[in-house]
């Protein structure tokens, strides 16, 4: 897994802690039925205040202590009381409860828990989701993915993550290149290496990663690319040509490779720097004779052909047939 998806499944797993830490509460508050109940309890009581108070209202007109118009007056006042303080308690003047029953008839408008608990949870998603567009850089992994690539710290799989984005880093590919090697995957750091210098004009010039390219395919022995890493060795020895390593790999290439001239020449120039009383100095005599008539061999089977193909064809001496 990339560190991008690893990001993404971290913030999923978090969205979901957030969803999870609301939702009990949603589900743990009272329900509509608790406050219709509160609502019926609140409207009886009203109910029997009205009612007291139209008693009391029937007990004075008895006595005589208010007129007649007065009572009709008062319950009147008492009948809009009702009407604006709680429409669903009935009117206590009316036996029929036809406010009670407009209000039983009316649609409820209170939503679910689970509805209430699916429009938080997408509210909370559609938050996030619009703060991580705006405010969010997943980007920083690459970032820091990168630094450390460059800094030699990665694994071969954050090498390999980083190369996706980056697919033109010769420098990270040479990295790769090391990290194959100390596994002894030497094929791959070949190719790795190759990609370096075909990607990266500086890599590709760079004389240390031209030897280790050479070392990596004869290593793998790669023998379709004998011939090019002969080629880079042989430009990277023109420039070291007093440096050890350069001049046993370059033997090496132009053997591999079977160029023979070149390989005469390096140990030509090897010879003088061995002391002649040493085994080394009569080794690289005996090698010396030895690419000196494999050069010879070559060169003579090189003319046989170039003389074959310049051979002119024997003239047709049978005369023409007579018609």
């Amino acid at each position: 897994m990339t560190s991008i998806w690893l990001l993404y499944g971290i913030c999923a797993l978090m969205l979901i802690i957030a969803i999870g830490a609301v939702l009990p509460t949603v589900f743990l508050s009272k329900s509509a039925g608790d406050g219709e109940a509160l609502e019926r309890q609140a409207a009886a009581l009203a109910v029997k205040a009205l009612q007291s108070e139209k008693k009391k209202l029937d007990a004075d007109l008895e006595e005589g202590r208010i007129t007649a118009a007065e009572y009709e007056l008062l319950l009147a006042d008492l009948r809009r009381r009702v009407i604006e303080e709680n429409q669903a308690a009935p009117d206590p003047s009316d036996p029929t409860g036809k406010y009670a029953q407009a209000k039983a008839g009316a649609p409820k408008k209170d939503i679910s828990r689970a509805q209430l608990a699916a429009g938080i949870a997408a509210l909370i998603t559609a938050v996030s989701g619009a703060s991580y567009v705006f405010l969010g850089t997943p980007e920083m992994l690459e970032l820091v993915n990168a630094q450390k690539v460059m800094e030699g710290n990665a694994s071969v799989e954050s090498i390999e993550a980083y190369l996706k984005s980056a697919p033109k880093d010769g420098r990270a590919w040479v990295l790769f290149a090391h990290k194959k090697i100390e596994e002894g995957d030497f094929k791959s750091a070949a190719r790795a290496l190759r990609t370096a210098r075909e990607v990266e004009p500086k890599v590709a010039r760079d004389r240390d990663v031209m030897l280790e390219y050479g070392a990596a395919v004869l290593t793998a022995q790669e023998t379709a690319w004998y011939a090019d890493a002969n080629r880079v060795v042989k430009e990277a020895y023109g420039f070291m040509a007093e440096d050890p390593r350069a001049e046993r790999l370059a033997l090496m290439a132009a053997v591999a490779a079977e160029d023979w001239k070149f390989a005469v020449q390096v140990v030509r120039t090897m010879l003088p720097k061995i002391s002649p009383d040493t085994p080394d100095y009569m080794q690289a005599r005996d090698t010396l004779n030895m690419l000196e008539q494999r050069a010879k061999m070559a060169a003579a089977i090189r003319n046989q052909s170039q003389n074959a193909d310049e051979k002119p064809a024997a003239p047709d001496l049978m005369p023409a047939a007579k018609p």
